[in-house]
C-alpha cells in the first residue's frame, strides 16, 4: 500500500557544469506536509543539457536560473564547437 505523506513536489535541486559544453540540472523529488515539512524522496535525478537545446519548454528543469547559466556557458565559439563534433564525440560528453 502507498503511502501518501502530503503534497508531491519536484524542483532543482543543484545545477552544474561538468565539461566545457553541457549543463547538468538534478531534481530534488519530495512532499510537503500539512505542517510545512519536506520529506525528501530523491536528489539524484539528472538531466543534461547540451549545447543549442531549446530552453523555451516548460520541463521541470526550465527554470530562469538554468536558462541563465545556458546563456552563459553558450557562447558564440561553444556552439560552434559543439556543432563541429561528430555524435560520438558528442555522446562521450553526454
Amino acid at each position: 500500500m502507498a503511502h501518501t505523506f502530503g503534497e508531491e513536489k519536484f524542483a532543482v535541486a543543484r545545477i552544474g557544469i561538468t565539461n566545457d559544453y553541457c549543463v547538468d540540472v538534478y531534481m530534488k523529488h519530495y512532499y510537503t506536509t500539512e505542517s510545512g515539512m519536506e520529506i525528501l524522496i530523491s536528489d539524484t535525478m539528472c538531466e543534461t543539457i547540451p549545447p543549442g537545446t531549446d530552453l523555451s519548454g516548460d520541463e521541470w528543469y526550465m527554470t530562469d536560473d538554468v536558462r541563465a547559466i545556458c546563456a552563459q556557458q553558450w557562447d558564440d565559439d561553444t556552439l560552434a564547437e559543439w556543432a563541429a563534433m561528430t555524435e560520438e564525440k558528442k555522446q562521450s560528453y553526454l
